[in-house]
């Protein structure tokens, strides 16, 4: 049984079988063909992964754009209202120091 010569002869047997020439025949291109067909799907798979993932970030990108507008637009509005504010209260200012000038003039002459 631990014949070397013996080893040798069971290797070239299992070589030459019928069996194991079928698979080498048949069973490797089949095999080849799965594993393509898998690689196939999955590079498509990712693939429209990439183009849904691209279309949602210029989506976003179009969104980020309208955002800044609305940004920008309220901050005028903003930077308007303030200067209103402002120019508002400075007159009203005015109108107290007239009204003080006014009061000095007749708490001096009495």
């Amino acid at each position: 049984m631990n014949d070397p010569n013996h080893k040798g002869h069971r290797l070239e047997a299992a070589a030459e079988s019928t069996f194991a020439k079928l698979v080498a025949r048949f069973g490797t291109p089949i095999l080849l063909a799965i594993i393509g067909w898998f690689l196939v799907g999955t590079v498509g798979r990712m693939e429209s992964s990439q183009r849904e993932q691209g279309a949602v970030l210029t989506e976003q990108g179009k969104r980020i754009t309208e955002i800044q507008r609305d940004v920008a637009v309220l901050s005028t509005r903003m930077d308007e209202r303030v200067i209103r504010q402002v120019d508002t209260n400075s007159k009203q200012i005015e109108n107290h120091e007239d009204r003080l000038r006014v009061l000095e003039r007749t708490t001096r002459t009495p």
